[in-house]
């Protein structure tokens, strides 16, 4: 799932912030676990169809009801992974910017 929309994507409008946190990390973690693989159709460019996007992401939503709990605390977890994630990212690129530095003082 993508936070801003793109040429042939599908969009999912949301009422209201908690609402499109459940539906992106609920799509995320089908994406994750490959359950849109088997629906996947195109030979150069794979894509899902509307209609079993729909389906999948209904009965996930199904069964997540059960594991509510769970599933809130996984969302947590994720979140911090993704704020983690991000923050060793901008480290990786100041480590360039500083070997870049490094290297041009050797020249």
């Amino acid at each position: 799932p993508l936070n801003q929309p793109c040429q042939n994507c599908f969009c999912v409008h949301c009422e209201s912030p908690q609402e499109l946190e459940f539906w992106f990390w609920l799509c995320w973690a089908l994406h994750q676990t490959a359950r849109f693989r088997p629906y996947l159709y195109g030979s150069v460019i794979p894509f899902l169809r509307i209609g079993d996007f729909k389906a999948i992401l209904f009965a996930a939503s199904q069964a997540r009801e059960n594991k509510t709990e769970a599933f809130d605390k996984g969302i947590k977890t994720l979140r911090e992974l993704d704020a983690y994630e991000l923050a060793l990212k901008q480290k990786i690129a100041l480590v360039g910017q500083l070997k870049h530095s490094i290297a041009a003082k050797c020249l």
